[in-house]
């Protein structure tokens, strides 16, 4: 397979992470202006029948925007526990290829750029 620039590490991880934040962000703001909206219509819908389906859509959607930032925090924090454990995965395999017996030592004197 050709390298195609694609690489998954650390930064990629946090990077995604914090987009998704930002994107939330948004996602929290519409959700919060929604909350006196939906009491409103909790209230009219008590009286009259005609703003019920309008209700139930504006309800539905506060309830599916409150889930979304729920949901996106939780991928948030686990994409940033993933990149801390690429980030702890990569520290520990330079540390082992680099100590007395590792790869590093073991293949001190060979061209480790040629193929046999």
């Amino acid at each position: 397979m050709g390298d195609d620039g694609f690489r998954v590490d650390s930064a990629f991880v946090r990077g995604a992470g914090t987009e998704l934040i930002e994107a939330l962000t948004v996602a929290r703001e519409i959700a919060q202006k929604q909350q006196p909206l939906q009491k409103q219509l909790e209230a009219l819908q008590k009286y009259y029948s005609s703003p019920l389906q309008a209700g139930e859509i504006v309800l539905e959607a506060g309830k599916a925007m409150a889930a979304l930032v729920n949901l996106g925090e939780n991928i948030a924090i686990a994409l940033e526990m993933a990149a801390q454990q690429y980030e702890a995965a990569e520290r520990d395999a330079r540390a082992r290829f680099f100590t007395p017996g590792g790869a590093a030592s073991i293949h001190a004197g060979d061209d480790m750029g040629t193929t046999n």
